[in-house]
Formats: C-alpha cells, structure tokens, sequence
C-alpha cells in the first residue's frame, strides 16, 4: 500500500502544492521542495519565472491550474511557457527575440549617419541629407543602434534652437496661462509690477514661436488695416495711458475683436485671453472690466471724432479728385421692415425688430443727408464708383394709378417719365425735397408706400390687401 507524503510547507509561503511551495523575501522569489529551497530570481527577471515554472509543469511536479492560481497569470500564458519549454528547452526563454529588420535603415545607411552624427550634425540635418525621417533617426538613436556624443557645454557653443523645438502648443500655454501667480495667463510678473508702480510706460510687444493659435488668421488681416490708417494720428486724438497697457495695443485688440467677430467687450469674458494676448505679442488682453476703463479714458473730449475726422481728411487728401469733388459728404440711411399679411406670394423673411420675430415682408430704404433732401425709395442701394464718391442707383417708379401720390406730389408727367434708370448714377446733391415730396403727412406717406410697392413689384404678384393690417 502506497504510503501519503505529510506536507512540509514552512510558515510564510504560499502553497503550489502537498511537495512544493514559494515564498517572496527581500524582492525574490525562492521556489522550496519541501524544506530546502530549489531555485531563486528576482521579482522583474520574468523569464526566469516562466522557465523554471514551465520547467515544474514539463516533470509532473504541478499542474499548469497550480501555477495559475497561485500566481494570477491566464493559462493561455502557462500554456505558451510550457510548449516552449518542450520545443526549446531553457535555452529558449533566454534566446532575444527575433526582429523584422528595418528596409530604411540598412547597414550602408547607418554607417552614412553615424559619421554624421559623429562629426557633430544635428539630428534634423542628417534626415535630411539622408532623406530619411526624423523620428527613424530618434528611434534609432533610443535603440543604442546610432550614437551622438556627448558635447562639452563648456567648449562648444549652443546651437540655436529651431522654431520646430520651442515653439509652444495649446496645451502647454494652457498649462502655463493657469499656474501664473499674479493671475489667469499673467505670464510676465516684472513687467506689470513695473508698470503698477509708473516705472515702465507699457508693455512691449513680443511676439513667441507658437502653434494651434486661436484666431490666429486675423494677423494676415493686419497689414490691409494698417494701410487704410489704423495706427495714424493715435497721438494727436487720444489722451495716453497709463499702466500696463498702451493706446496701441487697445487699438488693436478691437480690431482682432471686429475681425474674430467678439461684437461686445463682454464676450471676451468667454475667449481665452492668453491666445488672444498671443495675437497683439502680450501674455494676454485685458479683463472686461479695466478694458471698459481704458475706453472711456480714451473716449473723453471726443477724441474718437477727432481721429475720424483727421483720417477722412487724410483720406481725402490722398485722392486728389476725390478731395476737390462737390459729391463728398454723409449719408445716413435707414431701413424700415413693412410686414406683408397676405396669401398671395411667399416673401422672403425679415426680421421686424417690433415683434422680436423673422416675418414675411419688404424693406424700405430711406435716403437722408441732414441737410437738403430726404427721400425714400424701394431697392436703393450704394456702391463705390471708381473710388471717388458714393451714389445711389434708383428703380424706375411707373405710378400712375393713385390719385392721391399725383395729388400731393405734384409731380408733371414729363419729370416723372424722365426720372433716372437702374443704369443711370444720380448725385444726392441734385435731389431735394421739393423734387419728390411738397407736402406730405403721416398717413399720406403710407398711401404713396402702398403704391409704389405695387408698382414696382411684378403686378397681379403679391402686395398688401386693401383691408390688411398694417
């Protein structure tokens, strides 16, 4: 009769089996045959582990459900070690693995980059002298397969840094805007302790390498501003500021307002400042609240009026027949939404400012210098002609079948006939008042609009019903 093994698991370890134990000390796993030990490695040395457990399974000393358990592996992995274990033996589990070789880099092109390397070429220009790329040439290098040498800091200058190694993302501007002392994206703290305390007269502009800008297209925008006199007669119309931002840069920071669409001071509270300070060269724009203090400073004695007047003047100046053109003036010009309530079209909508809703209806222009004249006319528009002066393109108005519109405008058949066509240019100092209108009143001039919407429009189409709302 077969006589049963006692088990002889000493205190501490962890039970394989009845015969076999482990125990993990000092960062080593020591394999014990009952009391004595059989075998020992270290915690990271896997290759070990698999061997000498593959090696237990293969001489029936446990089962691959052993292993397994005490040791949290799959099976899958067990089963993998003990094939290998039959097929390579222990030489197997120590052999490196084989590796497809690179077609890039073969030897001829190694040797070609390590001299390179060696004579002191910078990674970036040996992919390009080689035609290769530069993450092969710093995997390459990780690998231990290329080697640089090591420069003496002392000796050999620095090579300067190229705009690809220090130019900044939006990450890592992010992650700088927010651990600033003094604040959100306040990045420059000598400056603005300088200007707090009157010893610096602003901020300067420094623009840094940096990629993914918000907004950054508006820059190409820039120059066409500065042409037209964005940055002229600052000086002379504004009064100076004092802190850390100049009247320059408020300046421009409203012009990359109006180009990135930010139509109120108030929705910059929603943008980042420090990519739209990466725009104007700072580390960021000002809050609402003091960029509403330094436009009112800015907006006293109407300074804004001052420098629209000394760029028209300029402007004027700089087109010689432009300057001398009696055509030159101020058009104010208006439109009035009139809600169509009828079935007989679809028109396009408007929206009527009233009702706080988009609504069927038409749009009547009114035409007005100040001064002289006032008119008002459907499908008024204004265009540039040559760059010289501004006019105004007239529909033809064939009315004729309201009595009242003959009656109170007393307008003769013949003026009427020869008024201006779409291709005709007429000054606005050649209409007045009395031209077009001798009396009117309130009630009047909705029955001359009712006609001439009519009329102008293609008959028998669409227009107001007689008893419609107005």
């Amino acid at each position: 009769m077969p006589q049963a093994f006692l088990p002889l698991i000493p205190d501490g370890a962890n039970r394989i089996n009845d015969r076999i134990s482990v125990v993990r000390q000092d960062g080593k796993w020591t394999y014990l045959y009952g009391v004595g030990a059989v075998f020992q490695h270290s915690e990271g040395d896997t290759a070990s582990f698999r061997m000498f457990t593959a090696q237990l399974i293969c001489q029936g000393a446990c089962t691959q459900a052993d292993i397994g358990r005490v040791f949290a592996v799959s099976l899958g992995s067990v089963k993998r070690s003990a094939k290998k274990y039959r097929e390579e033996g222990i030489e197997g589990f120590y052999r490196p693995r084989k590796r497809r070789r690179g077609t890039v880099l073969s030897d001829e092109v190694l040797a070609q980059a390590q001299e390179r390397l060696s004579r002191g070429v910078s990674r970036r220009e040996v992919a390009d002298e080689l035609d290769i790329l530069y993450d092969t040439i710093r995997k390459a290098i990780k690998q231990g397969r290329l080697r640089e040498p090591e420069l003496d800091v002392n000796s050999v200058p620095a090579e300067p840094a190229t705009a690809t190694q220090t130019a900044s993302d939006k990450s890592a501007r992010s992650l700088d805007d927010a651990s600033a002392e003094m604040g959100n994206a306040c990045t420059r703290p000598v400056e603005r302790v300088l200007a707090a305390m009157g010893m610096s007269s602003g901020a300067p502009t420094q623009f840094e390498d940096c990629r993914d800008v918000s907004y950054g297209g508006v820059l190409c925008a820039l120059p066409a501003l500065e042409a037209n006199g964005l940055f002229e007669h600052l000086g002379e119309s504004f009064p100076k500021l004092n802190g850390y931002y100049t009247t320059l840069q408020v300046v421009t920071l409203l012009a990359n307002m109006a180009l990135c669409r930010i139509k109120t001071v108030e929705q910059l509270q929603y943008e980042a400042p420090g990519e739209l300070g990466k725009l104007m060269g700072l580390d960021r724009v000002p809050e609402v609240r003091c960029l509403r203090k330094k436009l009112a400073h800015l907006s006293k004695d109407d300074a804004p009026e001052k420098w629209a007047g000394l760029l028209s003047q300029q402007w004027l100046q700089a087109d010689p027949e432009l300057g001398n053109s009696d055509l030159v003036g101020t058009l104010y010009v208006d439109g009035h939404v009139r809600v169509y309530h009828g079935k007989k079209t679809k028109l396009p909508k408007r929206y009527v400012s009233r009702e706080r809703l988009c609504c069927r209806a038409t749009t009547d222009t009114w035409v007005n210098n100040g001064q002289q004249w006032s008119t008002m006319h459907w499908g008024c528009r204004f265009s540039v002609s040559n760059g010289q002066s501004i006019m105004a393109y007239w529909k033809r108005s064939k009315v004729t079948s309201c009595p009242s519109y003959s009656r109170m405008c007393r307008i003769s058949r013949a003026k009427r006939n020869s008024m201006p066509t779409p291709n005709d240019v007429v000054s606005p100092s050649s209409l007045t008042a009395r031209d077009i209108v001798r009396r009117s009143s309130k009630r009047c001039g909705r029955r001359i609009a009712s006609a001439a919407s009519r009329t102008t429009s293609s008959p028998k189409t669409y227009g107001p019903k007689k008893n419609s709302r107005r």
